[in-house]
């Protein structure tokens, strides 16, 4: 059962590697996902960026210093 974990690796190398060269993911690393990122929140946005803008969301917590 040792060699799992080394033959697992493998296989990540070489499906990353294969799916780069077959152009399925063009560059993009297998543990990023598929999905496009979460849209930014522009404090002050760009103009072509304005319509769709959600402002940055507020949060605030408490840290006890021991």
């Amino acid at each position: 059962m040792r060699a799992a974990g080394p033959a697992a690796g493998a296989l990540l190398v070489v499906a990353a590697c294969g799916s780069v060269a077959l152009g399925l993911l063009a560059g993009v690393p297998l543990f990023d996902g598929l999905a496009p990122p979460p849209a930014y929140r522009w404090v002050r946005p760009p103009p072509e960026l304005r319509s769709g803008n959600k402002g940055p969301a507020s949060v605030s917590a408490t840290v006890a210093l021991t």
